[in-house]
């Protein structure tokens, strides 16, 4: 089969550490991540600075900073789903299950795949 060749590009805010699995060294000076809206409305800058320069394997999900979700050495896993979603203009329930992405890899949301 012949593929069309896609480009992907996403949004990464810039981090003090360099995306080697920690929280940010400095999380209030880090300006870089309130372009981002799901961060800058999520971002709780005295929760980041409570575990700024720990190692996210290391903590709980809940204490992981809102940009913890960009590539990282340690991966992630979390729990998924439990929403509703439509296709073809139909709705159906999506189960929560397990969501685990490899090392310094990156998801995102699918849109026009069809």
């Amino acid at each position: 089969m012949n593929y069309p060749l896609r480009h992907i590009s996403i949004r990464v805010p810039w981090h003090d550490t360099g995306w080697d699995g920690r929280v940010c060294a400095a999380p209030r000076l880090n300006g870089s991540c309130l372009k981002l809206k799901r961060i800058a409305e999520s971002r709780d800058d005295a929760a980041e600075e409570a575990v700024a320069g720990k190692r996210l394997d290391e903590l709980s999900q809940a204490q992981w900073p809102a940009c913890a979700r960009w590539p990282a050495p340690t991966g992630e896993s979390r729990a998924a789903g439990g929403a509703s979603l439509s296709f073809a203009g139909k709705m159906m329930a999506c189960w929560p299950s397990r969501w685990s992405s490899a090392s310094w890899s990156r998801s995102g949301p699918v849109r026009r795949w069809w």
